[in-house]
């Protein structure tokens, strides 16, 4: 994904057929058992929005189909992926279905 100025769009390789498509790579957080898409064509990790998260964001995520993804702040999370520790890092809270790790959580973990 990328995030642009206020009021453009960024882009989202995930869509609503996850988990079950071929040659997608899916790591799960060995506390929460939570997967996570890894995307290295994205530039933003995301999370999947809750009900409560009802506050939208002044930027907008675009899913790789072109349809509009609604974002709704931010939230730290701390992943143990089973590297050598956890890693602090912040999430886009939007309207997706699975959470998406960036290509630059990799190279920053790794």
């Amino acid at each position: 994904m990328r995030l642009q100025a206020e009021n453009t769009r960024a882009v989202a390789n995930g869509d609503r057929r996850l988990p079950n498509v071929p040659g997608r790579l899916f790591v799960t957080d060995r506390c929460t058992k939570m997967q996570f898409l890894v995307d290295t064509g994205s530039e933003l990790c995301v999370f999947h929005a809750r009900p409560c998260n009802s506050d939208g964001t002044t930027y907008q995520l675009s899913a790789a189909n072109g349809t509009t993804i609604n974002t709704y702040g931010y939230v730290n999370l701390e992943l143990n992926l089973s590297l050598r520790r956890a890693y602090p890092w912040r999430f886009v809270v939007a309207d997706v279905t699975k959470p998406i790790i960036e290509q630059t959580f990799s190279s920053f973990t790794i």
